[in-house]
Parts: structure tokens; C-alpha cells; sequence
């Protein structure tokens, strides 16, 4: 064998491990939504689940069914949700039609989208992406942590493990 040769069989044999590689992720992908309809077709019965291909699947692959928004109290509540699963992001289209399934609303999509839009671009906890496309701002630990250096954290850092060892040696003691 050449080192030719055997160069040409690293190639084809890292092709053949990026194409498992791809099937594997798609297999994975399927796996998911396939376990996504499995809870929905076991959701609470009394609820009209409606279309449940209505999903929201973003850039991190996180999805949110009508199920995992039916017990969110407002909409509001049920758009954080899906957002926190969607890494932060809320696309507003999808979202009102997943409120419709889950039975939040009644009102037609277009006009959940509507309402939706006009609450999330008023609200101080979210921030403009792009069209029909909204980032929830992290406003809890903006308001509550101050701003602190690395040096400052890493400070922070070794008095708290100080502090959890001294409770720990003193409770086996």
C-alpha cells in the first residue's frame, strides 16, 4: 500500500464516519418527536390537543407541544415557557398556533399573533430580534447581580467553597 492509498482510505472512511454521523442526528431528531406525540396522544383527555404537529423548533432544537404549554395560567406565561425551551428566542407565528392548541385561547391565530406581539414588544422582559421574532431578556439576575470582574467571581467562588467545606467538616465532626 501506497501512502497514497492509504490516504484515499482515511478520506472515504471519514466520509462514511460523517454520514453515520448525520443519520445518527437524524435519528435522534425523529426519536424526539416521535416521544413529543407519544405525550400528547397521553395528555389529559379533557383538553382538545388539537394539531399536534404545532411545535417551535429553533436554532438549540428545542421544541414546545401544545401539552407542555396546558398548564401555563396566561399566555404570557405559556410564551416564557416556550421561549426557555427554545433557548430565549420566541418566534410568534408558531407560538399562537401551539396557545391554540393548547387551548389557552379561542380567539383565531391571527389574532393570538396579534396580541401576542403587541404584549412581548411592550414588555421590558423581552427584546426585539427581528420580524415576528423576540429574545426574553434575562431581567431577574440583570436587576438582582451587579456587574462583577473575573477576579471578583472567582473570589466569590472561593469563599463560598471555604464557607461549604467549614459546614461540612463541622456536621461530620
Amino acid at each position: 500500500m501506497t501512502m497514497q492509498d492509504v490516504q484515499g482510505l482515511l478520506e472515504r472512511l471519514q466520509a462514511e464516519k460523517q454520514e453515520a454521523a448525520d443519520r445518527l442526528e437524524r435519528a435522534i431528531k425523529d426519536v424526539i418527536a416521535v416521544e413529543r406525540v407519544l405525550v400528547l396522544l397521553q395528555a389529559d383527555t379533557e383538553h382538545d390537543v388539537g394539531d399536534t404537529t404545532a411545535t417551535i423548533v429553533g436554532p438549540t432544537h428545542g421544541a414546545t407541544t401544545p401539552a407542555d404549554v396546558m398548564q401555563c395560567r396566561t399566555q404570557m406565561d405559556a410564551a416564557e415557557k416556550m421561549a426557555k425551551a427554545n433557548g430565549g428566542t420566541l418566534h410568534i407565528t408558531p407560538a399562537s398556533k401551539v396557545i391554540k392548541s393548547a387551548g389557552l385561547s379561542e380567539a383565531k391565530t391571527s389574532s393570538i399573533a396579534s396580541t401576542l406581539h403587541n404584549r412581548v414588544s411592550t414588555s421590558d422582559d423581552w427584546e426585539y430580534v427581528e420580524p415576528g421574532t423576540f429574545r426574553l431578556v434575562d431581567t431577574k439576575q440583570s436587576k438582582e447581580t451587579p456587574e462583577l470582574s473575573t477576579s471578583q467571581m472567582a473570589i466569590a467562588i472561593i469563599e463560598d467553597d471555604e464557607r461549604w467545606r467549614n459546614l461540612h467538616s463541622n456536621s461530620v465532626a
